[in-house]
């Protein structure tokens, strides 16, 4: 039997939308085509986008849910607050935020960071806690302070990685990094600053919970090659698509790319404009770099 993308989408509880577009990004589906072009899913199609949708809601990034989706692996066995890319320090991490344990957990994340390249250890320790902080708030193990608490030491450690860096070239390409309006969640925007940075581009950071209308202003006033708007909760999106329809009806220059989490899950039919990112950091990084610089490292 076969199923258009409406069929399709009431079957799964996935929006038209967003099957088009993890088709687009990730190759999953790979629906047939009828002989006029429309997309014909099938039930092992449904099955796969079930499958996918089921390890995104467990905390598995959109990326390797769809490559376990399509090996066809199960859902992970671990706790939800276990992340699929975690290394394993996860847990020791938590115990000193329950414990609010400054020492330890700084000292743990230092550990890490000196022990692999940043890439990796954001990859494999520093995302991997922040969605378990998540998790665990949400299951009432921890509470707002313990989220505040975590997230204000991990931002100190992204802080020093900056500081660090040499001064950029002024020639490089200028990137405007910032979260919209309504959006108070920017330790992603902040890992994704460090990442950029190390590849070289100029970067003006602006932070979270930042008016459309003052956005637009300053853009106009600095003419980046680019800016990237970053959402963590898909309540933010309305907020980061008038953002960005903002920055369009006022002919701002540069490129407009948009990611984060909120794009993992977000079941709105209507489309948010700009150029979509990958949901991981690092690979927005590699993503825009590449686009911006025709190479990923400095």
């Amino acid at each position: 039997m076969h199923y258009t993308v409406q069929a399709a989408a009431r079957a799964t509880g996935v929006s038209a939308h967003r099957l088009r577009t993890w088709e687009r990004r990730y190759g999953i589906p790979a629906p047939a085509r009828s002989a006029t072009g429309r997309r014909l899913y099938s039930d092992h199609d449904l099955a796969v986008i079930v499958r996918m949708t089921k390890l995104i809601e467990s905390g598995v990034p959109a990326p390797d849910a769809a490559h376990a989706a399509l090996s066809g692996v199960g859902l992970p066995s671990q706790s939800p607050t276990v992340d699929a890319l975690d290394d394993g320090s996860t847990t020791e991490l938590l115990v000193h935020v329950a414990a609010l344990n400054p020492t330890g957990l700084r000292r743990a994340l230092e550990t890490a960071f000196g022990s692999q390249p940043v890439e990796e250890t954001l990859d494999r320790v520093v995302f991997p806690l922040v969605r378990a902080l998540g998790n665990s708030w949400e299951s009432g193990e921890l509470t707002m302070v313990h989220e505040h608490f975590a997230s204000e030491i991990v931002r100190t450690a992204l802080a020093g990685r900056l500081a660090a860096l040499p001064e950029p070239n002024l020639e490089a390409p200028t990137v405007v990094i910032a979260c919209p309006a309504t959006e108070h969640h920017d330790l992603g925007s902040v890992a994704l600053w460090l990442l950029l940075a190390r590849a070289g581009l100029n970067i003006i950071y602006l932070g979270p919970d930042v008016p459309a209308g003052e956005l637009t202003a300053a853009c106009l006033e600095r003419t980046p090659d680019a800016i990237c708007l970053a959402a963590t909760a898909t309540t933010t999106l309305p907020s980061l698509n008038l953002t960005v329809r903002s920055l369009i009806g006022a002919k701002v220059p540069g490129r407009i790319f948009v990611g984060g989490p909120a794009f993992a899950s977000e079941r709105d039919e209507r489309p948010v404009a700009g150029e979509h990112l990958p949901y991981s950091v690092t690979e927005a990084a590699k993503h825009m770099a590449r686009e911006l610089t025709g190479s990923i490292h400095p």
